[in-house]
């Protein structure tokens, strides 16, 4: 059995209307770019959240050892001196 034939031209060999073929193709770029676009936000939030969360870690890894290495008097605080 041979393989169907991939058109990828306007043209349909069944006789079907140009215009449909091609607001399907149109239709389905359209839905393949917002995929994309979707995908591209999604990752770069991703991103964002893990540089943010490396910055929160370093601060908190630079607080802790500073308590750890000094006298720890001056890590005692309460509440409202906290960052």
């Amino acid at each position: 059995m041979k393989a169907p034939k991939m058109n990828f031209f306007l043209h349909s060999d069944e006789g079907g209307n140009i215009l449909s073929a091609f607001t399907r193709r149109l239709l389905i770029a359209g839905l393949a770019y917002k995929t994309f676009k979707a995908m591209a936000s999604y990752v770069g939030g991703a991103i964002a959240m893990n540089e943010q969360l490396a910055s929160s870690l370093k601060l908190y890894s630079s607080k802790l050892s500073y308590c750890l290495l000094s006298d720890y008097s001056s890590c005692h605080t309460n509440s409202s001196n906290v960052d």
